[in-house]
């Protein structure tokens, strides 16, 4: 869920500095779950593949999950590099 923050509102009525810190404070909170599931996407996305280096020949594993995590890296990263790009604007 991407929110919009636009500098018009900075321009908006007297509690401008009062939303900018709410908004850097919102930005942050987000950040610091983000980077908190990227961490443990990272970790099972190693607990997989090491379960799949396990597995004896004759079963076989989800190629799946490591699919599907993947992706749901892949977005969270996307997010984390979104607020990063508003932050460094």
């Amino acid at each position: 869920m991407e929110q919009g923050y636009t500098c018009a509102r900075l321009v908006d009525g007297g509690d401008s500095m009062n939303w900018v810190s709410d908004t850097l404070d919102d930005l942050k909170e987000r950040y610091n779950e983000l980077y908190e599931v990227r961490e443990k996407l990272w970790d099972l996305m190693g607990l997989i593949e090491e379960v799949e280096g396990m597995l004896p020949h004759d079963i076989m594993g989800s190629h799946h999950a490591e699919m599907e995590y993947g992706d749901t890296l892949s977005q969270v990263e996307d997010e984390i590099q979104s607020i990063e790009d508003k932050v460094n604007q």
